[in-house]
């Protein structure tokens, strides 16, 4: 035996059970049983002593359970853990590749083996041990530290161990045929069970250091959610939930720094009482010129259903476009604004330092807010919009509150909401796609429970004191949908069923509950006024729209205040779809709103008009609750602005006033559909009637005072860019320039 040859320079053979497959000094070989493709611990001990010499104490093994742990009781106190691990590679003269692993036999060995392996490490030489606790995996780990290892004499303490033994073999062999293996350069070296881990890119070599991977990516994820970022935030998955949903390859995404900045840009935006104030962009012409003034960019559903679908087919926003296409429309803007950065850089820093300090700098990258509608379905169908907004470049997305079947733009009538419990699931599924992508999107939750008149269930006792029931007992079992189902039998339709309708409708007195139980309250005659308020009193304190107590609840508070045989039914006045019958309210919208605000980062509620006394309303509303939410008001095009009542001076003022109540993000869905249109329709009515004198007065003059860019069209495109790559490519020069010789003379300037 050579006693003092480094064990990580030994050359190993394999045997199977009929022959020895490689010809190596029998001190020098190790027997393999590849049958059971593992390596026996009587095996094991032969191999030590063969290499090692005999060891005093002798080795005493004692296999456990192959899922391994620290935590595991010992068979005996002086015992601890040995793990022997086996790898298997590809071989490098083969054109087949053998990445898997593995197959492990967890050892007890004492700590007086432990002793003396350590001395025979500082005999032979080369030899490493692992020098850190069990307790010390996850914090190296996190810290990046996979390879630091101390030489077997830096501490008398130490304990170990696994041995690990490499090997390839020849591919192509069937499993249960023997086993051909050739000579490789193998090591056996010394290292703790679990110790630190590989490359996070690389196959795991032990089942224990795939587990350890895992493990600190899941401590990773929870001190990720303790920072300021999520603050507010609540999940009802866990990091380890978010762990697993993960593959191996971490990706990084340009539109989570985005989302750091819109961020910050709100937060900023909120400490000062202020506003970030921007509209929805139609094309990279609009989000290029916002950036000069404005500090968020909006893509809105609304323009990409009448102007930009998937299917280019325009229409009306009823959210029955590919659910694409507004991921589509934020990566066209996206690339635009990435485009544009680009040359910017190259312009800026292909001048003098003299011009670049008088050429004013433009921030491109502009944080975009996206409208995702409603989810378009359920959960799963809002976990993969979402992934789509992260990879197109979206810094923020947006959901609303109604129904996806029956989705309708803001501004329109027949809202159909869901339930408070269905939206929450939304907004869930949403941050849940961001935490698993490893990005802090900014997550706006819209309501329409101000104009919404129907609702989808009434699962959600949240939304029970919003319900409207009939009071009129006349029409006990005479649902509407059973009255409108007979008449289409009977041969009614359109007009006439709209005006069945209608009159059972006006026969109904559809009201809520509890304006229900106030009616009855103040209708007893068995009572004093006096009495009577002091239970209308007593009922409004114990019903209250912020207490949401549920339909039965409140029952039980009327029978307590003596209107128990009350008559009121919500089922029967349900539409021919099954949507209840709905109220809404600014009430009920900051019902929604808090609670939204747990799982958003802003909330939205969507308004019918301009008006600062519901604005006022939803801010205390929601802020009694939730003092730090941010909200987001939209300034629509769809208001009569000028019925408002409102001055020009107040109007000027409405932005900053709002801001002061904590809406932090203002915007104008479709300006940039109207300033699209609204320049178009002039400029062409005025070119029809002077021709190029009406293009040169309210174009190109306009352009050179205002100093746009787009006056110098072939630069801002990028001519002068693609120049320089061309050059660099060639080597300096290049014959084929754009803006090179042969250009046709032009007298555009930003400067006469």
């Amino acid at each position: 035996m050579q006693a003092h040859r480094p064990l990580l320079s030994w050359k190993l053979a394999l045997y199977s059970p009929r022959q020895k497959l490689a010809q190596i000094s029998p001190a020098q070989t190790i027997y393999h049983n590849a049958t059971a493709r593992v390596i026996t611990t009587e095996l094991l001990e032969a191999h030590l002593v063969r290499h090692l010499g005999r060891l005093d104490p002798p080795i005493t093994p004692y296999p456990i359970s192959s899922a391994c742990r620290w935590a595991r009781t010992r068979p005996n106190p002086d015992l601890t853990p040995f793990s022997l691990r086996q790898n298997r590679r590809s071989d490098r003269r083969s054109t087949h590749a053998i990445t898997d692993l593995i197959c492990s036999v967890p050892l007890w060995l004492t700590t007086a083996t432990v002793q003396n392996f350590q001395a025979r490490a500082r005999e032979t030489g080369g030899l490493r041990v692992d020098h850190h606790s069990p307790l010390q995996l996850s914090h190296l780990h996190q810290a990046g530290d996979k390879d630091r290892k101390l030489e077997a004499n830096t501490s008398s303490d130490q304990r170990p161990l696994s041995a690990e033994y490499k090997y390839h073999r020849i591919p192509g062999r069937r499993s249960n045929e023997p086993r051909h293996a050739c000579s490789c350069n193998s090591s056996l070296s010394i290292s703790k069970c679990g110790a630190p881990m590989a490359s996070p890119f690389s196959v795991p070599s032990l089942i224990m250091e795939e587990e350890g991977r895992f493990e600190a990516e899941v401590a990773e994820v929870e001190s990720w959610w303790g920072t300021e970022r999520f603050r507010l935030t609540k999940r009802p998955y866990t990091a380890r939930d978010v762990a697993l949903l993960r593959g191996t390859l971490r990706q990084s995404y340009a539109s989570g720094e985005m989302a750091k900045k819109l961020w910050r840009t709100l937060k900023a935006h909120q400490a000062a009482g202020t506003a970030s104030r921007t509209f929805g962009a139609l094309d990279p012409v609009q989000v290029t010129m916002m950036a000069k003034h404005l500090d968020t960019i909006y893509v809105s559903g609304w323009q990409c259903s009448s102007t930009h679908t998937s299917t280019n087919e325009p229409g009306p926003d009823l959210a029955d476009y590919p659910y694409d296409t507004v991921p589509n429309k934020v990566e066209h803007l996206f690339f635009a604004q990435l485009y544009h950065d680009r040359k910017q850089r190259e312009a800026r820093m292909s001048m003098p330092r003299a011009e670049r300090a008088r050429e004013p700098y433009v921030d491109f990258l502009k944080p975009i807010i996206a409208d995702g509608d409603t989810g378009f379905g359920g959960a799963t169908a809002t976990v993969k919009l979402c992934k789509l907004f992260v990879e197109r470049g979206a810094a923020g997305v947006h959901l609303e509150d109604q129904s996806s079947v029956t989705k309708k733009c803001g501004h329109m009538a027949g809202k159909v909401l869901v339930a408070v419990s269905e939206h929450v699931n939304r907004l869930v599924a949403a941050r849940l796609q961001f935490d698993v992508m490893g990005v802090e999107t900014v997550l706006v939750a819209r309501t329409d429970a101000v104009a919404a008149t129907l609702i989808q269930t009434n699962v959600d006792a949240r939304d029970h004191q919003f319900i409207l029931g009939v009071t009129n007992p006349g029409l006990k079992g005479r649902s509407l949908a059973a009255v409108l189902s007979d008449a289409m039998s009977a041969g009614k339709t359109g007009r006439e069923l709209q005006a069945i309708e209608d009159e059972w409708l006006a026969s109904a007195r559809l009201m809520t509950f509890s304006d229900c139980v106030r009616d009855a309250i103040s209708g007893l005659d068995s009572i004093t006024d006096q009495e009577k308020q002091r239970r209308l009193r007593e009922w409004e304190t114990a019903t209250g729209y912020e207490r949401c107590v549920s339909n039965e609840q409140a029952r039980d508070v009327a029978a307590r205040l003596g209107v128990a045989s009350v008559f009121w039914d919500w089922d029967l006045p349900r539409t021919r779809e099954g949507f209840y019958r709905f109220r809404g309210s600014v009430a009920a919208a900051v019902v929604r709103g808090r609670a939204f605000a747990p799982h958003a980062d802003v909330l939205w509620m969507e308004t019918s008009s301009p008006n600062v006394a519901e604005c006022t309303a939803f801010a205390g509303g929601v802020k009694a609750a939730c003092p730090e939410a941010m909200l987001a008001y939209n300034l629509s095009p769809s208001f009569n602005w000028d019925a408002s009542g409102m001055t020009d001076a107040e109007m000027s003022a409405f932005i900053p006033s709002v801001a002061r109540l904590g809406y932090v993000w203002q915007f104008i869905t479709l300006a940039g559909f109207h300033a699209d249109a609204l320049v178009t329709d002039t400029f062409a009515r005025d070119f029809a009637r002077r021709g190029m004198l009406a293009y040169v007065e309210r174009i190109q003059r306009e352009e050179r005072i205002n100093g746009v860019e787009t006056l110098e069209h072939q630069k801002w495109s990028g001519a002068n860019f693609y120049d320089r790559v061309l050059k660099t490519v060639q080597g300096g020069i290049s014959s084929t320039a754009a803006m090179g010789k042969g250009k046709l003379p032009s007298c555009l300037s930003l400067r006469y």
